[in-house]
């Protein structure tokens, strides 16, 4: 489809084609009739139905004593109107073109900004919250690598090389307070017994003497139970996890409690969780189950907010 610049162009090189032809044709015209009657020629056919006057044929001068007509006044030549409008075409030629460009310009500046407004919207992403750190408050740590003051000495649980030894079927406790809210961690090595019987955790212990435990095995398993005074129930378990590391070397424990709510943990990888009906805290410690010992060492429990 033309340009509106196009249309305006068209219609202004039709009237100037126009304009231009009719002045030439009748100055031409005019310049033709006028040198015609200076040299006796006859007028121009103007296509009247009135025949043309007659003229004698007579000499180039007329006879003596015949009066003369005045000679004709001198009629004013067009070519000063035609020249004069021709240069009025051309300035308004120029003055439409030039209005012209200017309209289109200015529609297309203002298009161009409406559709920068438009596809520029202010960004309205949401910035996410931060997310809130737990704050850990260490409350006992021991790496069992000098001593293990406060803790029980016997033949079941006792200062050894490499860490603090338990055997043969037997729980020790941490030399602190019932804890609720809390993070515990611990290495531990078998160092002797069959790769069947579980080692770890034990946490939650009242006055009741119930608890919970968090146990794994050499066969790389891994265990919680729910124990009382005479008997232990089997919650969760899991089978081979490939993060168990065998061949005599440091696994670590680590359970998480807050509220109700467990989480258990094997060489740094989440392998469970647990919630309870209630849960109001208890005492820490550490446990074997059948006949085998096991070295614990870098303990740390921590409190959690």
């Amino acid at each position: 489809m033309p340009s509106l610049d196009a249309i305006v162009l068209g219609l202004i090189f039709a009237f100037f084609q126009n304009f231009l032809a009719l002045g030439i044709g009748r100055g031409l015209l005019f310049l033709v009739s006028r040198k015609g009657a200076e040299q006796g020629l006859p007028p121009a056919d103007t296509g009247s139905s009135i025949p043309p006057p007659s003229y004698p044929m007579a000499p180039g001068y007329p006879p003596p004593g015949y009066p003369q007509m005045p000679p004709a006044p001198p009629r004013k030549s067009p070519i000063g109107l035609i020249v004069t409008l021709i240069v009025v075409a051309v300035a308004l030629l120029c003055t439409c073109t030039v209005g012209t460009r200017l309209v289109a310009l200015n529609v297309a500046v203002k298009t161009t900004n409406v559709a920068s407004r438009i596809a520029s919207p202010v960004s309205s992403t949401p910035t996410p919250a931060a997310t809130p750190t737990a704050v850990r408050t260490v409350v006992y740590q021991n790496t069992f690598a000098a001593n293990a003051n406060r803790w029980t000495q016997d033949s079941h649980c006792f200062e050894g090389t490499g860490g603090y030894h338990i055997a043969n079927n037997y729980a020790c406790y941490a030399p602190i307070g019932a804890q609720t809210d809390v993070d515990i961690s611990v290495k531990a090595k078998q160092l002797t017994g069959g790769t069947l019987h579980p080692f770890g955790i034990v946490f939650g212990r009242d006055d009741t003497n119930t608890e919970f435990r968090f146990m794994i095995g050499s066969s790389s398993t891994w265990e919680v139970s729910s124990c009382t005074a005479t008997t232990c129930g089997l919650v969760m378990d899991g089978g081979d996890v490939g993060i168990f590391r065998g061949g005599g070397a440091d696994n670590t424990l680590e359970v998480n409690v807050k509220g109700k709510h467990f989480d258990f943990n094997l060489n740094g990888v989440r392998v469970g969780s647990y919630d309870v009906a209630s849960y109001t805290g208890g005492r820490v410690g550490l446990a074997v189950s059948g006949a085998i010992e096991v070295a614990f060492s870098d303990l740390v429990i921590a409190r959690i907010a």
